[in-house]
């Protein structure tokens, strides 16, 4: 079926048109459990502060050392308290190749997370990273 040739449209109202609203500012909300100056710290299960800037650090520093195209998966996991759990992902979620498991009701349940790395060798260097930070109750299982 031809379209319609341009000269036969009918012409797209533009007179009387109210312009677009603009946005009203959001009020941002922060968690109660949240500092609100740039240097937000997690309490860990150890009772330690840990500067998210930090875990972002070495997780990069692990990243750089990774390559694209492993087969085999690994877990480690690790203890800590749900409310630290979801702050420690936003950061180190960019970073760990695979996923870190939520801060739903298994992990309230069981204060557990889970990471899962795509390299054996990567284990090691996982642990190392935790057990700097303070994090010292690591699983690891494939």
């Amino acid at each position: 079926m031809p379209s319609t040739p341009p000269a036969q449209q009918v012409p797209k109202a533009t007179t009387g048109k109210r312009p677009p609203t603009p946005a009203s500012p959001k009020e941002r909300t922060f968690h109660p459990s949240l500092d609100h100056d740039p240097s937000r710290k997690l309490r860990i299960e150890t009772g330690s502060l840990i500067p998210v800037s930090e875990i972002a650090r070495v997780c990069q520093m692990m990243l750089r050392r990774m390559e694209p195209g492993w087969q085999v998966d690994h877990f480690l996991e690790f203890q800590i308290k749900p409310r630290a759990l979801s702050l420690l992902q936003k950061e180190a979620e960019r970073f760990i190749i695979k996923w870190f498991t939520s801060a739903n009701n298994f992990a309230k349940r069981t204060d557990r997370t889970t990471i899962e790395v795509r390299d054996f060798k990567m284990v090691v260097e996982v642990h190392r990273m935790f057990k700097q930070l303070g994090l010292l109750n690591l699983k690891a299982g494939t």
